[in-house]
């Protein structure tokens, strides 16, 4: 048997961001579904996620595309 595992790669992680609040949401809706959660994220906040989700965070900066776009390669 496969487990059921999920990888989502969004901007943000932060449920108190006034644009991306959104998508805590929706992974942690997800989360019933799926067995593992992996989400490579550029910014994460605090926010109680449940046990099978891991968050990876980037680091994502405003202004340096290309640093910022190496990093996340990298946690790719």
């Amino acid at each position: 048997m496969t487990k059921n595992r999920l990888l989502i790669v969004n901007y943000s992680m932060d449920p108190n961001d006034p644009i991306f609040a959104h998508q805590f949401e929706i992974v942690c809706r997800l989360s019933v579904f799926y067995e593992n959660i992996v989400v490579i994220t550029g910014r994460s906040g605090k926010g109680n996620l449940p046990k099978n989700v891991k968050i990876v965070t980037t680091g994502w900066k405003q202004g340096k595309p290309f640093s910022s776009l190496l990093r996340f390669l990298y946690a790719f």
